[in-house]
């Protein structure tokens, strides 16, 4: 009986899309442009279409937010490949997640963390598309003098 009415409840198993802050409009050609083309092919739309941009919202029960960090993938040696959101956008209904892919360059056992670099290249991912739905902070740490950015991973890599 416990079981039937969590999942009765109004916010359980939800399938549908909010965004949780404001919504702003804005062109394609206002933001960043090596990020022009890519927006424009994944959202089908022109340079000069008005898109909209939130810095939050929820998709199927996941929360995304601008500078979170997602397992996009995981390479040989349970190595993974992280996405980090730059831009949310959205037309005619379609939302998809601007950013970059941060690549491990070593892991540090003492933190349990990865050592992150981000690619220049911008990609535009639907939401979903991801390996693992926890949002993930970027930190910068200082380790003999050099700044490093680190993700920390509190629990094991999804396979």
């Amino acid at each position: 009986m416990k079981k039937c009415l969590e999942q009765s409840a109004d916010r359980c198993l939800q399938n549908d899309e909010y965004a949780t802050v404001r919504q702003n409009k804005t062109t394609i050609r206002s933001l960043p442009q090596s990020l022009h083309m890519a927006v424009a092919k994944y959202l089908s739309c022109s340079l000069r279409n008005q898109v909209i941009s939130v810095k939050s919202m929820v998709v199927n029960g996941v929360r995304y937010s601008v500078n979170d960090c997602f397992i996009l993938d995981v390479v040989t040696g349970d190595v993974p490949v992280f996405f980090v959101v730059s831009h949310i956008l959205a037309f005619d209904g379609v939302w998809g997640l601007a950013g970059n892919l941060a690549t491990c360059t070593q892991f540090l056992s003492h933190y349990h963390a990865y050592v992150v670099e981000n690619d220049a290249e911008w990609l535009v991912l639907r939401p979903g598309t991801e390996l693992s739905y926890r949002a993930l902070d970027i930190y910068k740490v200082n380790i003999t003098a050099a700044e490093l950015k680190v993700v920390v991973m509190r629990h094991a890599v999804p396979t």
